[in-house]
């Protein structure tokens, strides 16, 4: 038998099974692939999924080679395939490495070593358990759709480069993506109020699960009614939604910007967005959006307009 590196190689096709259980041609290739896969492996032929031993270790091992979308689209290949592809560890895994920004990702886009080792496993620890099911679970916010359709997830670390994480310090990390180097703070526009307000105070760490827009018909309202709309997502006497902090928020959009692949601007500036975060300074809220090409836009607001609405964010 091939080692496992090699095995793992050969199926590489598997991973790439969608799904389509309309397509008869899609079901064809996936028996095919079954066959192929098990006698590859096992050194005989099972005639479909729901034949594959799964009590077997090799197994888990090819399932926790499948990325976040593969794993969700293997699930209605057969029970057996839904219960390793709803695998807590399995899953988890997935998540972490795909869905989410992992301190992985802060090394790849700031620097070998910007974040350490142990900030790796405190950060995959501390993701929950459940996260599967979390992000599986109707959206509060947008109705008909999941959490993983409306939330990003980023890890927020303790420090990177040895040093606490700001907004002032992550602006300057910014600086090094070509596009907004030539911002002096990192940012298209930081209020100097802000700056001296907030500006040094650290980003508290953990992961932050926020939604990628303002939250519906929170725009044009007052502060007080925009929060109002925020304790509506929490059901059941639970408090896990709030606004963000201004830092959270930053982070959580330069940071699906930078894992997205395509560069894709949230709170952006067509049209004009920003949500309203927590910090207030001299009577007026910190608001972060306006995302345009050359960087976010941190600034105070004093009135009600169409272009200020609420983000909802929870905190592990």
């Amino acid at each position: 038998m091939q080692s496992l590196s090699s095995f793992l190689d050969y199926i590489n096709p598997f991973s790439s099974i969608t799904n389509n259980p309309g397509g008869n041609q899609t079901n064809n290739t996936n028996e095919i692939n079954t066959i192929a896969i098990s006698k590859h492996i096992f050194g005989r032929s099972f005639d479909s999924y729901s034949q594959l031993p799964y009590h077997s270790d090799i197994w888990k091992v090819i399932f926790s080679n499948f990325n976040f979308s593969d794993l969700l689209n293997s699930c209605s290949l057969s029970v057996e395939c839904y219960k390793l592809a709803n695998d807590p560890v399995l899953s988890k895994i997935a998540i972490y490495r795909d869905f989410c920004f992992n301190p992985s990702d802060w090394n790849k886009f700031f620097g070998e070593g910007s974040v350490s080792n142990d900030e790796m496993e405190k950060a995959f620890d501390a993701l929950p358990k459940n996260i599967n099911e979390i992000l599986k679970s109707p959206c509060p916010a947008f109705p008909g759709k999941r959490i993983m359709d409306t939330h990003m997830l980023v890890w927020i670390p303790e420090s990177v480069k040895d040093k606490p994480l700001t907004i002032d310090s992550f602006g300057l990390l910014m600086k090094q993506q070509p596009e907004f180097s030539s911002n002096p703070e990192g940012y298209q526009y930081v209020s100097n109020e802000v700056v001296q307000g907030i500006g040094s105070d650290s980003i508290k760490s953990g992961w932050v699960l926020m939604t990628t827009d303002n939250i519906p018909d929170s725009r044009s309202k007052s502060f007080s009614d925009q929060q109002e709309l925020i304790k509506k997502l929490n059901k059941d006497g639970k408090t896990d939604y709030r606004l963000p902090h201004a830092g959270e928020a930053i982070v959580s959009i330069y940071a699906k910007y930078l894992k997205s692949g395509t560069k894709k601007r949230l709170f952006s500036d067509k049209p004009w967005t920003y949500t309203q975060c927590q910090e207030n300074i001299r009577g007026a809220q910190v608001v972060v959006g306006g995302f345009a090409l050359s960087g976010l836009f941190v600034r105070k607001n004093f009135y009600v307009s169409g272009n200020f609405g609420v983000a909802g964010l929870r905190k592990f």
